[in-house]
């Protein structure tokens, strides 16, 4: 589930499950200042909630964002995973 969206990153949270052990979120780029539509290599990543990307790749200034918006709303991520209750955050 689609849990926000930041300057045209699409951050998602998905139940945990064999696949989803770990706590972490999934980041898609969307806009083209960000990643060019034809690299989809650099297009999606998943991070923990540490802010680190543990699979996938985007580019640097995304990340960055991503691992700011992560440390700011770290508290909400580990309750949401925790009770699997998503919402918009």
């Amino acid at each position: 589930m689609t849990i926000a969206r930041i300057d045209g990153l699409v951050i998602m949270m998905f139940s945990k499950d064999v696949e989803h052990p770990v706590p972490h979120i999934h980041v898609r780029c969307k806009r083209k200042y960000y990643c060019k539509p034809r690299r989809e290599k650099y297009g999606a990543a998943s991070f923990d909630f540490d802010g680190n990307i543990i699979e996938g790749k985007i580019p640097f200034k995304a990340a960055a964002k991503v691992k700011d918006w992560i440390l700011a709303h770290r508290d909400i991520l580990f309750s949401m995973w925790e009770t699997q209750n998503f919402s918009m955050i």
